[in-house]
């Protein structure tokens, strides 16, 4: 006999306001717990903790679901055994994956309870659990895998199992390349000053190859500093501001710096989630065609499946955005839509002057009350003294990832190179409170004497002092939300602000 699961009584939605406090508490308590049980103290009655918490979680979880206007047990809808089809096929992705239910967790920003009661078909995935679970690429789940959940009100069109790419109406244009866009030229006059004297290399030069692209990519996923800001980022905490001051309109989302586009489509899966009816155009921006690509494919795989979702990309250099009329335009007849531009993955940290940036590009363009959300690599500490002992970049040598990365144009562009030394230079920077931390690559070569390359520029930034200099420039901070603590203090900061 199947037991009976006993359904969920109604909450109120002053009830429903407190869900967010109540998760974000909930998921500081997981986080405290899981470092007691690693640390070997009390781990019985830790661990005893940590299953109540996943299992609050889930409560809570259940209960948004409920007050959102999604579909409730209640409801007819999906049987017992379509439930326990889709379990057995998360379930055997999973194990063919090697993913524990806690390990999947981590990548999905679920609770354990939440996976093992889908698995168990103790509940329905919602809409945004779905899209959570098809981000995790070792599941290899596809729209098509869905088909069994078509009685789920899901914005999907299951009429025929073919990809999302395939899905878009004819003529429908997805890929633009900005006017006097030239990839070869750039590689080529990239080649001729690496042949030179020394200097100072543009820093989208790193990116611009597609070898370049590929231990850019092959760099991140080494680096386990990067992994884990990006696993930890609290993007449902920004999305779920801009839905509140949103509800109801089109998004209109404009990636600046798509780079390999996770964080940015993992934005957009919680604002789709959040959401009752999905109108959401995605525009992403790179003046690298090989990154660009995989950016714009990931989106598309993720995303292109949905009803009322848009995916574009265009090729150029967001120093320009006020000639791209595409990013900006809207015609007074339409209905205003809600802008969130993004500077992500720490793409700000490599711009020279990111005040004058946003003064004489974002400004030019930003009307009031768009968005932008951005995150921020922390300094480790204010003056000369305290940096140089304190940040983990002044000391020792340059990882062989990131040395393969910014080496690789250097030995393709010069065949004589005999050897290149990666060194780290603390340099200042122009806001206040920030600092700079410039690689140089010294390059010895038969035909040439030694020559010092500054080959990208990394920044680290003082959070108060950087929310104060975006309110000189007219952005207000509307969300900034904690991110776990590493090494015992934040490392990284995610802010959402909006143009006054």
């Amino acid at each position: 006999m199947t037991a009976e699961v006993a359904p969920i009584p109604e909450i109120s939605v002053a009830e429903h306001a407190l869900s967010p406090n109540m998760r974000l508490h909930t998921d500081a308590l997981i986080a405290y717990f899981q470092r007691v049980v690693q640390s070997g103290e009390d781990t019985d009655i830790a661990k005893s903790y940590l299953q109540t918490l996943h299992d609050i979680s889930h409560f809570v979880d259940v209960k948004s679901r409920l007050v959102s206007g999604l579909p409730s047990r209640r409801d007819a809808g999906l049987s017992r055994e379509t439930l326990l089809q889709f379990g057995k096929l998360l379930k055997d992705r999973r194990l063919q994956a090697r993913l524990s239910r806690a390990a999947l967790g981590k990548k999905t920003g679920l609770s354990e309870a939440t996976i093992k009661f889908i698995e168990t078909a103790r509940t329905r995935p919602t809409r945004g659990t779905l899209l959570r679970l098809m981000a995790v690429d070792a599941l290899q789940l596809t729209w098509a895998d869905l088909a069994i959940l078509r009685e789920l009100p899901l914005p999907i069109d299951h009429s025929h199992a073919v990809s999302a790419l395939e899905q878009q109406p004819a003529g429908t244009m997805n890929w633009y390349v900005t006017p006097g866009y030239d990839g070869v030229r750039l590689v080529e006059d990239l080649a001729r000053f690496l042949q030179g004297a020394g200097g100072l290399v543009e820093q989208t030069s790193a990116y611009l190859d597609h070898h370049s692209a590929l231990d850019y990519m092959a760099m991140t996923r080494a680096s386990a500093v990067t992994m884990a800001h990006q696993a930890k980022i609290p993007l449902h905490d920004i999305a779920r501001a801009i839905i509140a001051n949103s509800a109801g309109v089109g998004l209109n989302v404009i990636v600046l710096g798509a780079g390999n586009g996770v964080l940015e489509t993992k934005l957009v899966q919680d604002l789709i989630a959040m959401q009752p009816k999905v109108d959401v155009d995605l525009c992403l921006l790179d003046i690298s065609q090989p990154l660009l690509s995989v950016a714009y494919k990931h989106a598309v795989d993720t995303l292109g499946g949905i009803a009322g979702m848009h995916i574009w990309a265009m090729q150029g250099n967001f120093h320009r955005l006020g000639s791209y009329t595409q990013l900006h335009y809207q015609p007074s007849r339409t209905q205003q839509r809600t802008r969130i531009y993004t500077i992500l993955g720490c793409t700000l940290a490599n711009l020279d002057d990111e005040a004058q940036f946003v003064l004489d590009n974002l400004n030019a363009i930003a009307r009031p009350k768009d968005y932008l959300v951005l995150d921020l690599q922390l300094g480790w500490g204010r003056t000369p003294e305290e940096i140089m002992a304190n940040d983990p970049a002044l000391r020792g040598e340059i990882p062989k990832p990131t040395a393969r990365w910014l080496e690789g144009p250097i030995r393709r562009s010069c065949p004589d190179v005999r050897e290149i030394h990666m060194t780290c230079r603390l340099d200042p920077a122009p806001i206040q409170g920030s600092y700079t931390l410039t690689v140089l690559a010294t390059v010895r070569s038969q035909s040439q004497g030694e020559r010092v390359f500054s080959m990208f520029r990394f920044r680290r930034h003082d959070r108060a002092l950087f929310v104060q200099t975006m309110s000189d420039l007219g952005w207000e901070l509307v969300a900034g939300p904690p991110m776990p603590a590493e090494q015992g203090r934040e490392l990284s900061a995610v802010l959402l602000f909006r143009r006054r």
